[in-house]
């Protein structure tokens, strides 16, 4: 651990920029960190159980489907009848999240939600089409399995260190979640790149958005209600894309800058419903994702006090501008 943490700790200074010194003050708001911790951990089961109950009205339309090329956390499902399979899975997903509601506290509960979890996930993206409408749920839901239990009677030292583990695994399945977003911005990037070198229409092309939503429209057969008019502006729809591609690559940032995660989650909440009404794409799953896990931390308000100054690379410039302003020396004008 000696050689990891001098890295750790370069590694989280580099991406908390400005917010380093708020990282850094987080032993004094431990407790009040980690009851906010606890209350988001609640609603995150809360929600998944409202995903789960909200199943059941299709849960005879679920079990009549049948599972053509099952993935490998439901490849059981070859050896034994559809419909009991699917049932199985189906009341796996609501009673792991009904647990989990009652017992957040308990492994096994957590455990029992995050397997319902995977195996609903990898049931339904078994019929020749993957989505990632719940990749998002399935990757906090693993990480966050691995809470430890509260010691809520010990000693204040093991007290607080019990809440510090708890902090680190849930602020690890914050930083998991921004990361798919990261992931998904810079690989829009590197095939933009790809796509110049081969002299093709690319992200950096003027029109880009307009292409990309008339190409959607066209494959889905369905119209949007911003889409025609973008297609039509697409001066409009450049700085838009722009803005939407830094969101995206910078999300893994906003993870190690508290102040700034309640503001970038309400961006990609924004991202979500624009992709909707410019292109007939509805992520409610990813929305609500982003509302229970980040959202809650603005209490005072989601935009603190000069949070454009904690904008990844943005935010970096305007503190070393602000930096050497005060530094430079004052000219005194002779009369």
């Amino acid at each position: 651990m000696g050689v990891i943490n001098p890295w750790f700790r370069k590694i989280r200074i580099f991406f908390a920029g400005p917010d380093r010194n708020f990282c850094q003050d987080a032993l004094a708001r431990q407790r009040q960190c980690w009851e906010r911790a606890c209350l988001q951990l609640r609603f995150f089961y809360g929600a998944l159980l409202y995903l789960a109950a909200g199943r059941i009205a299709h849960w005879s339309v679920e079990t009549a489907r049948a599972v053509a090329d099952p993935l490998w956390p439901v490849l059981w499902l070859r050896w034994v009848k559809d419909s009991c399979g699917i049932g199985a899975i189906l009341i796996l997903h609501l009673v792991g999240a009904l647990c989990a509601v009652g017992f957040p506290q308990k492994f096994w509960a957590r455990a029992l939600a995050f397997l319902g979890l995977l195996e609903y996930g990898a049931f339904n993206n078994s019929f020749g089409k993957i989505g990632h409408s719940e990749h998002g749920w399935i990757l906090a839901g693993f990480v966050l399995m691995f809470l430890p239990a509260r010691t809520n009677g010990s000693r204040e030292p093991e007290a607080r260190k019990n809440r510090q583990v708890f902090l680190h695994i849930f602020w690890t399945a914050q930083a998991s979640v921004l990361l798919t977003y990261s992931m998904a911005g810079w690989s829009k990037i590197g095939g933009a790149l790809l796509q110049c070198v081969r002299g093709e229409p690319s992200l950096f092309s003027f029109d880009a958005l307009s292409r990309h939503i008339a190409a959607r429209l066209l494959e889905t057969g369905v119209n949007s209600a911003w889409g025609p008019w973008l297609i039509a502006h697409p001066w409009v729809g450049w700085p838009a894309l722009w803005g939407v591609v830094y969101v995206q690559a910078f999300s893994f940032w906003a993870a190690f800058r508290p102040r700034l995660r309640a503001v970038w989650a309400l961006l990609l909440v924004l991202f979500h419903l624009a992709s909707f009404f410019a292109m007939d794409i509805f992520f409610a799953q990813a929305i609500l994702l982003l509302s229970v896990l980040y959202l809650p931390e603005g209490q005072d308000g989601v935009f603190p006090k000069r949070w454009e100054r904690l904008l990844p690379v943005v935010g970096d410039l305007l503190w070393s501008w602000q930096g050497l302003r005060r530094e430079a020396p004052v000219r005194v004008r002779s009369r």
